[in-house]
């Protein structure tokens, strides 16, 4: 399953650069490049932005740098910016030696200008490299002149500065004003934060049904950790009316799979959920086949509680044919994650030879395992 998720995201960016180059793309390239021949600086940081995305033109990193160039020798501050941003992050650009000293020597010209971005990417690269106390107050400032100006990014910035005490003194009700600032700009993290304030009382009293609120605003435009916790108060009752079917479809959208791996614990904990739907018909008609299938795609992501009833179903012959080899294996993986109840199966299967050979040399050391954490029929065996 992960080898397919791997393709179906190669997939989706063949498509999308398939998508970049169009009749329509090809001839607004056009409009802009006879602009930027004459000296048009807009048009030519348009034309660098187009290379460099390989929209309605073949995609060429040295081409976007040139015409970036000719825009910031005539003073354009998103031109300079871009640069930076080459200098600092585009390891593709034969031209340019990834450099942090001379990406913020770009991103001052144009904050000299008072360009946003340029304050906002001078901000965060000092955030990543903060020492002492004077790195904090140039980050702090950098991302308050960013801010001001409505910089989505600055204004969650400084919220989570002031949320983690990261460089200022912790203030939760300051951390909130800044991230509802971001929030009005829909900006799904802040959104996100809010109802985790609103949830855990900080900075405000505590409010699940305004929690809530704040949970589905950011699940609507996408926030997948959003979705899931909005699934999750529909399907307790937890500041909404309990509702399985709305929580059926939130745990459906958080479970989709995207291209950030960071969020691959969140999808495997939504497919467990939804098998656990499927499996006690909660929303949905009772199919323990399906709930299967569900607990098998989470099993793959390493979702512990999921690879444990994956063994259990394929052990009872519960949803899919009874394999002792395969209930054995998943057992196995997540015992080797602690799972106490999986410690104490491994023990069994290796006392029993169910799956694997009988080996009471390790059905004893699973089942020493199992009563670390008091599993009372572990206890038993022992004594």
């Amino acid at each position: 399953m992960i080898i397919t998720d791997f393709f179906n995201i190669i997939d989706a960016e063949i498509a999308r650069k398939k998508e970049m180059i169009t009749p329509k793309t090809i001839a607004e390239f056009q409009w802009h490049r006879k602009a930027a021949e004459q000296g048009n600086a807009e048009a030519q940081t348009k034309i660098g932005k187009m290379y460099y995305d390989g929209h309605g033109v073949e995609q060429d990193r040295v081409e976007a740098l040139h015409w970036y160039n000719k825009a910031a020798e005539q003073g354009n501050a998103e031109a300079q910016t871009k640069i930076g941003d080459i200098y600092c992050t585009d390891f593709t650009c034969s031209l340019v030696k990834w450099s942090y000293a001379e990406a913020i020597k770009w991103y001052r010209k144009a904050a000299k200008q008072g360009y946003a971005e340029a304050y906002f990417k001078i901000g965060d690269i000092r955030y990543k490299r903060c020492r002492i106390k004077q790195d904090f107050l140039e980050v702090e400032e950098c991302y308050r002149k960013a801010a001001e100006q409505g910089h989505v990014k600055a204004q969650f910035k400084i919220g989570k500065m002031y949320y983690d005490g990261y460089g200022v003194t912790q203030n939760y009700v300051e951390a909130l004003e800044w991230y509802r600032k971001a929030a009005k700009q829909m900006d799904a993290e802040a959104q996100f934060k809010i109802g985790d304030m609103y949830c855990c009382g900080q900075g405000v009293e505590q409010d699940h049904v305004e929690a809530f609120k704040w949970y589905r605003k950011a699940a609507e435009i996408g926030h997948v950790e959003a979705q899931f916790k909005t699934g999750n108060m529909y399907y307790d009752g937890y500041g909404a009316t309990q509702n399985y079917v709305e929580a059926l479809e939130w745990y459906r959208k958080a479970a989709k799979i995207g291209i950030d791996k960071t969020l691959y614990n969140i999808h495997a904990e939504a497919q467990f959920k939804i098998g656990n739907m499927y499996y006690c018909g909660q929303g949905v008609e009772q199919d323990h086949i399906e709930a299967f299938k569900w607990y098998h795609q989470a099993a793959e992501r390493w979702c512990v509680e999921a690879q444990f009833k994956v063994a259990s179903m394929y052990y009872n012959g519960d949803g899919v044919t009874q394999n002792y080899v395969e209930a054995f294996k998943w057992c196995y993986k997540a015992a080797k994650m602690r799972h106490n109840e999986a410690q104490n199966k491994v023990g069994d299967m290796y006392y029993y030879g169910y799956g694997v050979e009988q080996d009471y040399v390790e059905a004893s050391k699973w089942y020493n395992e199992a009563a670390k954490k008091r599993k009372v029929s572990s206890i038993c065996w022992l004594m």
